[in-house]
């Protein structure tokens, strides 16, 4: 091969490769296409990380309402608690479930009695339990704080089109080049 061959091939490579990476699109445009757009909803930008948290976490509190609404409606009796624990199979019991029933037997415990110390007895322990709470939401919180910093990372996409394109060719003249200056060296031997 030649010089004039191995020159000419690269300027036919630098003249057709402009004018065929015009044909492809981006991956961001592919995806943001209106025929994919129903089957890619990209997540939020990092601007919108705050309202989307938001969102979800007024949405895990309605939640969580309406299950303590249930469970304090459905523990009202302990027939009604002790039925639920057997349901689980050997399970461990719920935590709410079990925080909910120790309230409502202290609660009892003070409707019945009158002894002043039982009662700053079991003041102090509702008060462990709701501090034991708080302190876990807390935790949540701050968990959540803390993720929400990497949210959205991720690996950047592939580049496609010229510059791939020119990598390559540089490669393949590297390549072609090496073998060359091989052949040569064994026909000077």
């Amino acid at each position: 091969m030649t010089k004039t061959h191995i020159l000419s091939g690269l300027c036919l490579l630098t003249i057709v490769l402009p004018s065929t990476a015009l044909a492809y699109l981006s991956p961001e445009e592919v995806l943001t296409s209106p025929q994919n757009q129903m089957y890619f909803d990209p997540p939020p930008s990092p601007r919108d990380t705050a309202a989307v948290q938001a969102q979800q976490q007024s949405s895990d509190a309605a939640l969580r309402a309406e299950q303590q609404a249930a469970l304090v409606s459905s523990s009202s009796s302990s027939a009604v608690a002790q039925s639920s624990s057997e349901d689980l199979h050997g399970a461990a019991p719920d935590q709410n479930s079990q925080l909910q029933q120790l309230i409502d037997a202290l609660n009892a415990q003070n409707s019945g009695s009158n002894q002043s110390e039982q009662d700053l007895v079991n003041q102090r322990i509702l008060a462990r339990i709701k501090a034991n709470q708080l302190a876990a939401q807390s935790q949540i919180d701050a968990q959540a704080i803390a993720s929400q910093q990497s949210l959205h990372s991720g690996a950047p996409l592939a580049q496609s089109g010229p510059g791939l394109d020119l990598v390559l060719g540089v490669l393949a003249i590297a390549g072609v080049w090496t073998f060359w200056r091989a052949r040569r060296m064994e026909k000077a031997k």
